[in-house]
């Protein structure tokens, strides 16, 4: 096969293997009725590739220290979870060797997927389902009954889903009417991990971009606003703060308007106040004062599960958490009390390790990915645990 040929396989791999990780991470149906089904099929096919390849003698096994560093965080993690399974006696083993497999997968997929092609085809896979859920979302205000051609799916907490496939429309429950919730939740399981994933893909674009496409800016920027998310317009605020520079010099006048414009807007969309100045105590009190970042980082349960239930290292394994019945939007601490400390710092340390490496604004990157793990249950999902391994290798340059 030539090297023409064989890039076109890679790139196609690539595109494969980068939205089956998105869907697999956030979209709702791959994790709730397809789940256990569809890890086992992209640790499959990632194992088959990679064997493959392996024989064609397309991809080499060199163990070298970066290798070795990501083969000794499998063993740690699995000795973790091993740990957790024993301590507790909890012989349900299926969601600890989904947990496994996923961990593979994002080993695996390091052979295959550099950080610069990840970046490259994340941005423009996301890029992709922003304009199509932008264009749902717009059907969905005009002809709301739209959805009724579409499969529908009862959800398990507050909402119920009419499926598209590229597009998930949410509908409240008890109602006895259609009642969509007026947010944009993209082909993700919420309008909050949807955010996530668009923060995210802004986040690489603007580090690796050498002069910022105003559309393409833009389009990311009115999809996360479309999401109504308050931890979303934060992160989205603090990234355009970080890349002020860079987009000033690519458009000095679109970039000072858009600045002042996306702050003063996300502030009044946050509480649909009519005057700005309310609006930002309004905010401000709303967010702090009355506890809803408190809440929703779920910090009010701690007492709950690591005092009075006395959570040791190792955690106390998902057989007992769900006997608690205790919702958890914090997937670190969910992870703390399920997986124990070890597996959660290890976690951390990948994460910490990976946003170092991969560019000078590496504070604000870390930060950002513990404000996604501290409201979502992103923690080690496949896309997300991608990145702590390929944080482990050489990466030639912090694009």
């Amino acid at each position: 096969m030539g090297e023409e040929s064989k890039g076109i396989t890679f790139n196609i791999l690539n595109y494969f293997f980068i939205i089956f990780m998105i869907y697999q991470s956030g979209n709702i149906f791959f994790l709730g009725d397809l789940y256990n089904v569809a890890v086992p099929i992209l640790f499959i096919s990632s194992l088959i590739v990679i064997l493959s390849f392996i024989y064609a003698g397309k991809i080499k096994l060199v163990f070298d220290k970066s290798r070795i560093k990501q083969i000794s965080f499998i063993l740690l993690f699995t000795l973790s979870m091993l740990l957790t399974i024993l301590i507790n006696m909890d012989y349900h083993f299926n969601p600890y060797i989904a947990i496994f497999l996923q961990i593979m997968v994002a080993f695996f997929l390091t052979y295959v997927i550099s950080f610069n092609s990840f970046v490259d085809k994340y941005t423009k896979v996301m890029f992709t389902l922003a304009l199509v859920s932008l264009v749902f979302f717009l059907i969905q205000q005009i002809y709301p009954a739209i959805v009724y051609n579409f499969k529908f799916i009862e959800g398990p907490n507050t909402a119920d889903y009419y499926n598209a496939y590229i597009h998930v429309f949410l509908s409240a429950k008890d109602y006895s009417d259609l009642y969509l919730l007026s947010r944009n939740s993209g082909i993700f399981w919420e309008p909050g991990a949807y955010q996530a994933f668009l923060n995210l893909a802004l986040f690489l674009y603007l580090i690796k971009a050498s002069k910022v496409n105003i559309y393409v800016l833009l389009t990311f920027i009115i999809t996360i606003i479309t999401t109504f998310s308050t931890n979303g317009y934060i992160i989205l605020i603090l990234i355009l703060l970080s890349f002020s520079r860079k987009i000033f010099i690519s458009n000095k006048i679109t970039g000072f308007l858009l600045l002042i414009t996306i702050t003063l807007s996300s502030l009044y969309i946050l509480n649909n106040s009519a005057s700005l100045i309310d609006s930002f105590f309004f905010a401000f009190n709303k967010l702090f004062m009355e506890g809803r970042i408190y809440e929703r980082i779920s910090l009010g349960d701690l007492n709950y599960l690591f005092v009075d239930n006395r959570i040791n290292l190792f955690g106390i394994s998902f057989s007992t958490f769900e006997s608690f019945g205790v919702p958890l939007w914090n997937s670190i601490i969910h992870t703390t009390i399920v997986l124990g400390l070890p597996f959660t710092f290890m976690l951390i340390y990948g994460y910490f390790n990976f946003t170092r490496k991969v560019t000078s604004k590496w504070v604000v990157f870390f930060l950002i990915l513990l404000m996604f793990f501290s409201t979502e249950t992103l923690f080690w999902r496949p896309l997300f645990l991608y990145l702590i391994f390929i944080g482990m290798l050489e990466i030639n340059k912090k694009v």
